[in-house]
C-alpha cells in the first residue's frame, strides 16, 4: 500500500487518549490512527444514505 505523509492537528486530550490506547494495544500512534480511520470509513460506507 502506498502511503502519504500528512499532518494532523488534534485536541491535546484526544491525542493523549489515542497515544494511551495505541500503547496498550502495542501499536504505534500512526498504526492506531490508520486502523481507526479504516474502521470508520468502512462503517460510513455501510450507511445507505452515504452514497
Amino acid at each position: 500500500m502506498k502511503t502519504r505523509q500528512t499532518t494532523l492537528r488534534l485536541p491535546e486530550d484526544l491525542a493523549d487518549k489515542a497515544e494511551l490506547i495505541a500503547r496498550t494495544q502495542g501499536k504505534s500512534l500512526n498504526q492506531f490512527v490508520v486502523d481507526s480511520l479504516m474502521v470508520e470509513i468502512d462503517r460510513v460506507k455501510q450507511d445507505k444514505e452515504f452514497m
